[in-house]
């Protein structure tokens, strides 16, 4: 029979595999044993549901893998005469060895632990899942979650007209300046840009959100406020300017859309074809915000923008493997422990940042305005993004690749909790996601957006836990 099940909003019971998958071996679903292993998992409901299998196979972490690897192969692949016809410079990554092998090493450790963290099998068959999430019987944390969130969404809003950034969008749209060179002069007038930060534990909610809007139809207050929490979201992001804040929870909200059954059902055409126009949609976005922030060229952008994020970070990484390129603060492990040093509040309090100098010396490049004027300065005339696995041999030159292996394995971990419904994987497989298909853009996890992540989780679990006691004890 096909796998392949429509969901009509009601869940199947454990006992109940049986009758619907009968392929296994022994007429059941799956044995004795496995029946056992599933309901220690200690799930947050009884029920499990058998959902729409092959779709959700392309919401698995093998598939942002294979996403982003494809970027560094399209790079490596790239011909130098096309390179230089776009960006004026040499090309060092085409065909070149040193940076297949590195970049292939991070790749196989990555799909090593993300094998044992998922048990030692990529693909179980059939996929459980869970009916909704560990936050469906928590009305109280719920609740509050969406309007803290709400909340956080306003505040963004509210810092932005504060550090007059209403005035950079105005002139640029009057044709006054380009709205990065206004938006500068805002950071430069405000401090820092605050209210991008108040937008990254919102922008990491936004997937559990629409899971739980779709898990609670009866729920009339939490629906408005899942509506209200994205209409905010979406004015502030705006505003922010920021591709990422698009990008990233736009593809959360295609794998939730992937991995949970529709009530419509999902077959794997229709799901392919969401893919392809979502796709569509982040580059018509890409465009759309580059040319707000920086002007636009002409058509030949259209071409020259795309690659020039996707392909020239890989040339970078290959310079700085050959040695031809060489960055402050290397070998310190500076990249892979930033989320550690710049923890909000933490580093606010306990100065984190002053005892990583004393300890580790001299610091990494931090930002677009510290790489820039570096890389500018060695000849480096392409975007300033680093790599994730740039980020790793900056670190640990050729022991680089070993780091990865631990991201697998929390990948696989996190994926498994996923499918489960537990709300702190909602937030966390997303993220990981986001920086498998952006091993082009810096490191991404663990990153300062996942020092927020990690802050929001640990605010859902203490909610889980009072209100968990306080119902038994009712």
């Amino acid at each position: 029979m096909s796998t392949n099940h429509a969901f009509n909003g009601n869940s199947v019971r454990l006992d109940d595999f049986s009758e619907l998958d009968p392929a296994v071996d022994d007429g059941s679903a799956f044995d004795d044993a496995g029946a056992q292993s599933v309901v220690s998992l200690q799930l947050h409901s009884s029920r499990l549901i058998l959902g729409n299998q092959s779709t959700a196979m392309l919401a698995h972490p093998l598939m942002w893998i294979a996403a982003g690897t494809s970027v560094f192969l399209t790079a490596w692949l790239f011909p130098s005469s096309l390179y230089a016809q776009f960006f004026q410079t040499e090309s060092r990554v085409f065909l070149d060895l040193r940076s297949f092998l590195f970049s292939g090493a991070c790749v196989l450790l990555t799909c090593i632990g993300l094998w044992v963290g998922v048990g030692g099998r990529f693909f179980d068959a059939p996929l459980r899942f869970a009916a909704g999430t560990d936050l469906d019987e928590a009305p109280t944390t719920r609740i509050s979650l969406l309007l803290l969130m709400i909340a956080a969404n306003i505040t963004s809003v509210a810092l932005f007209f504060r550090a007059g950034g209403i005035a950079a969008v105005i002139a640029s749209l009057k044709g006054e300046t380009l709205l990065n060179v206004g938006l500068l002069d805002v950071v430069q007038n405000s401090g820092g840009m605050l209210w991008i930060a108040a937008l990254l534990a919102p922008a990491a909610f936004l997937p559990l959100a629409f899971q739980l809007y779709r898990s609670q139809p009866g729920a009339a207050w939490t629906r408005l406020l899942v509506i209200v929490f994205f209409g905010t979201y979406v004015v502030a992001a705006l505003l922010a300017s920021r591709r990422s804040l698009f990008a990233s929870p736009l593809l959360g909200l295609l794998i939730v859309y992937l991995v949970w059954p529709s009530r419509r059902g999902l077959t794997q055409v229709r799901a392919i074809s969401v893919c392809a126009i979502a796709a569509i949609f982040v580059v018509v976005l890409f465009l759309s915000l580059g040319a707000i922030r920086r002007g636009w060229n002409g058509p030949q952008d259209v071409v020259s923008e795309p690659l020039r994020y996707l392909i020239t970070p890989y040339n970078t990484q290959a310079l700085m493997i050959h040695g031809e390129l060489v960055l402050p603060g290397a070998s310190k492990g500076y990249y892979w422990t930033e989320w550690i040093w710049k923890f909000p509040l933490l580093d606010n309090v306990l100065h984190l940042e002053e005892w990583r100098s004393k300890f580790l010396g001299e610091k990494g490049l931090h930002g677009v305005n510290e790489r820039y004027g570096v890389l500018k300065s060695q000849g480096v005339q392409t975007v300033t993004s680093l790599p994730a696995f740039a980020c790793s041999f900056f670190d640990f030159g050729w022991f680089g690749p070993l780091p990865f292996f631990l991201i697998g394995w929390i990948a696989g971990f996190s994926w498994r909790g996923f499918l489960r419904g537990y709300s702190c994987q909602l937030l966390l497989f997303p993220l990981i996601a986001y920086s498998f298909v952006e091993w082009r853009c810096n490191l991404l996890f663990p990153s300062l957006h996942s020092d927020y992540v990690l802050m929001l989780m640990c605010v859902i679990k203490s909610g889980l836990l009072l209100e968990t006691r306080k119902m038994r004890r009712t």
